[in-house]
């Protein structure tokens, strides 16, 4: 087999790269983080794919680490010759295995050609994934020593030697053991127990599918009450702007209703006024005129009183008079003879009895004050007199007043009233008075009302020219409230309904959520159960082989090993005695005992495992030769072992075609 060339669209760091590969040595050399080890997991995924991995770890998950950094296309393809025809591959790769696409051409036609499937390297090289990277492909890192299965598989078809054939035995025993475990009876086993696990898994993304059409459904009748949601939205915001219009509409019906009445009181009070005043024929007094006449009436009466006081006292100051001048002189004259005696008896008396003389004088003196008392009470007599003259006289003045004034007021109530004279003129002027206050009070009155209407109507900014008629105005908004509410009430309604709606279609969603997982699971599945039936195919396949080639097969394989591992070793002058078991483990002879070669250095480990896996290349593929990819495998040889590893590749060239990735000159050249 030749690999003519690749090209790389998208592939970890590599992106549009396109290689021609020539027969024998093919060398690469590139500085560090070019893409060496990127360009052969190429080359392995053309022919394997990417596994997929759970695995965190970038070097445990292959897919992972070579998703194309710059985006695009992830894969390209790979040319090659096998048996004289020429083929082409082409893989794209997902995040998921089942994203993955292959195809191969046949290039003679340029057509699709199913002459192989995409396990490929499986169909050419009869080897599985890890059997490649146990034998043709040597990693930078350390690479894998042992054998596994598919290289038995493979290696049985050269065993020849009859000693083998108990081990041979033990190995068909061991792959139908290996078989029992994925194909035991009663309905057990691991591929049982996948493909139950896969009906489950069917199940529950029927669940999954029936929630996402129920949820749908759910989300139609949603859609729908959001709508009626917003219909009873806009009626209850309609029917609200109408009750603000109808309690408008009372506001402006109690305004103008106000406003009539205040215009109606207006109106009677005008006509009130009119009425009285046209009822009244003369002129109304005016205030000033009937202060002054009601002063000159309160004079008049005040005068009036003082005459009629006057003449009483009069009278009685007449009478007393009388009785005290007719009393006053007959007394006088009883004090005057009483006098005489009680003088001369005292007189006489203080001669023979002081004290009856002195008791005389005193009576006497105390008579005299009597008479002087009474002279003077005849003396005030004559002074009321005086005083009653005077009173006369002020009698006099105040009945001239009073017939002044009373002439005042009649010649002033006549020009009111030509009915009025000196003996009527109270009762008139009583009814001219009471007449022009009712006028004021009428006048008033309507002034008042008057102002209350101007006031009312700047108040409210009424235009007097464009009063609406309220008469049919709607002012009942009651109706609309229960309207209102009946709506509200709805709004509610289906508020609700749309919560359980959306309640429903979250728990929907907890279901949908899981279809994704449910649908990895079941790629995964899937693939574990093609795993698993390609692994009983891989099985059946090796004890097909291990049984029509028991008797056919070379007894000695690792013989041959041995030989072709001893003749690479010699190249690296190694002296030393080792062994191959029929797992591949190499063993070194030391001092008489063999040791494992973990005891040894790593530039040894890694010239025994170069050698090892050469020669178990040569045993594996003595007809159709594969390729074999060195990327930069020879970094822990030191320079001696270094040239004799470059002559090695130098000579296995002429039979195999090397792909060599290197970096540093010395090592390519």
């Amino acid at each position: 087999m030749i690999l003519k060339r690749c090209f790389v669209e998208n592939f970890g760091t590599l992106h549009d790269f396109k290689y021609d590969f020539e027969k024998g040595l093919n060398i690469i050399q590139q500085e560090n983080g070019w893409g060496k080890s990127t360009l052969s997991v190429f080359i392995k995924s053309m022919f394997y794919g990417l596994p997929v991995s759970r695995k965190i770890l970038l070097d445990e998950n292959e897919r992972k680490k070579y998703t194309p950094w710059q985006g695009g296309n992830f894969g390209g393809y790979i040319e090659f010759e096998i048996d004289d025809k020429a083929y082409r591959i082409e893989r794209f790769f997902g995040k998921k295995e089942n994203e993955d696409t292959f195809t191969l051409y046949d290039l003679t036609t340029n057509k699709k050609s199913s002459d192989y499937s995409s396990k490929i390297g499986y169909e050419i090289f009869k080897i599985d994934e890890d059997a490649y990277e146990r034998s043709t492909y040597f990693p930078q890192k350390s690479y894998k020593l042992g054998i596994n299965d598919s290289i038995k598989a493979k290696l049985t078809n050269l065993i020849e030697n009859a000693d083998d054939m108990g081990g041979f035995s033990k190995g068909i025993e061991s792959l139908k053991v290996k078989k029992g475990i994925y194909e035991k009876r009663g309905n057990k086993g691991l591929i049982v127990d996948l493909e139950n696990r896969q009906h489950d898994l069917n199940n529950s993304l029927e669940t999954c599918q029936e929630k996402e059409s129920r949820k749908n459904q759910l989300a139609e009748q949603c859609s729908k009450k959001q709508k009626e949601k917003k219909e009873l939205e806009n009626q209850a915001s309609k029917l609200a702007s109408e009750i603000d219009v109808v309690k408008d509409n009372r506001v402006k019906k109690e305004i103008y209703d106000t406003y009539q009445r205040l215009k109606t009181d207006y109106q009677r009070a005008n006509s009130a006024y009119n009425s009285v005043k046209s009822n009244f024929d003369k002129r109304p007094l005016s205030s000033a005129t009937m202060q002054d006449l009601e002063e000159r009436m309160f004079s008049i009466n005040n005068a009036s009183y003082r005459i009629k006081e006057f003449y009483q006292q009069k009278d009685e100051t007449i009478e007393v008079q009388k009785k005290t001048a007719s009393n006053a002189k007959l007394f006088g004259w009883v004090l005057g003879v009483v006098g005489l005696l009680l003088l001369g008896g005292g007189i006489g008396a203080l001669f023979i009895n002081p004290l009856i003389g002195y008791i005389l004088l005193g009576a006497f003196g105390a008579l005299m004050v009597a008479s002087i008392i009474t002279i003077l009470t005849l003396m005030l007599n004559k002074s009321s007199k005086q005083k009653a003259v005077k009173l006369e006289e002020e009698v006099e003045q105040a009945s001239r007043q009073v017939e002044n004034n009373s002439y005042y007021i009649t010649n002033t109530l006549k020009s009111y009233d030509s009915t009025v004279n000196q003996n009527n003129y109270y009762e008139r002027y009583n009814e001219l008075k009471y007449n022009s206050r009712l006028i004021k009070d009428k006048e008033e009155e309507k002034d008042q009302k008057q102002k209350a209407l101007s006031e009312y109507i700047k108040a409210k900014n009424i235009d007097e020219k464009n009063i609406p008629d309220t008469a049919n105005l709607i002012t009942d908004y009651e109706p609309l409230e229960i309207q209102l509410n009946q709506v509200k009430i709805r709004d509610d309604e289906v508020k609700i309904e749309i919560i359980n709606l959306n309640n429903e279609i979250k728990q929907c969603e907890v279901f949908i959520r899981q279809k994704d997982e449910i649908l990895k699971d079941i790629d995964d599945n899937q693939a574990a159960i093609e795993k698993a039936k390609y692994n009983v195919q891989i099985i059946s396949l090796a004890m097909e082989f291990l049984e029509s080639s028991r008797e056919a097969l070379s007894k000695n394989y690792l013989s041959k090993m041995e030989s072709s591992c001893s003749k690479y070793i010699r190249q690296f002058n190694h002296t030393d005695d080792f062994s191959i078991d029929t797992d591949l483990d190499v063993k070194i002879e030391k001092n008489g005992e063999k040791k494992d070669l973990s005891y040894f250095s790593a530039g040894h480990k890694d010239i025994v495992g170069l050698c090892t896996r050469l020669a178990l290349i040569d045993a594996m593929f003595e007809n159709e030769k594969p390729f074999i990819v060195f990327d930069d495998p020879f970094v822990n040889f030191d320079d001696s072992n270094l040239e004799s590893a470059k002559e090695i590749l130098a000579e296995i060239a002429k039979t195999y075609q090397i792909v060599y990735l290197v970096c540093h000159s010395s090592r390519a050249k």
